[in-house]
């Protein structure tokens, strides 16, 4: 068993994701973007969630602001990770989390949230 943990499971990842800002992870993300490798880890459990969110869009033919939102935050965050450093390590961050809760609350408002999905808590 490892003691580095970097996925949902760790309760100060998860409350990050979930609003709070008693802890930000930014020396985890750091990590993970170094060591890309190293699984489980939120990166990968939010690409789960953007996966599910695609297919409720697809299948419910889901169109305008929440796609519009979805769309930006994509195109900003492939903006940010070219280059995740220390100092733009939290607006990263803050990109993930506006991620997550979109694809949370998309999940949650369609009825295909999952509780098995790490990082879906609702």
């Amino acid at each position: 068993m490892s003691i580095l943990n970097l996925s949902f499971s760790n309760q100060l990842i998860a409350d990050y994701f979930r609003g709070s800002n008693k802890y930000v992870p930014t020396s985890e993300l750091l990590y993970i973007h170094s060591h890309p490798l190293v699984k489980p880890n939120f990166i990968g459990e939010i690409e789960v969630l953007v996966n599910m969110a695609s297919k409720v869009i697809d299948a419910k033919n889901i169109q305008g602001p929440v796609v519009d939102k979805l769309t930006k935050l994509a195109i900003s965050l492939g903006q940010q990770l070219p280059d995740v450093t220390q100092e733009n390590a939290p607006k990263v961050l803050e990109t993930l989390r506006s991620i997550h809760k979109v694809c949370v609350q998309l999940l949650k408002n369609h009825n295909a949230a999952d509780e098995s999905v790490p990082g879906i808590r609702l």
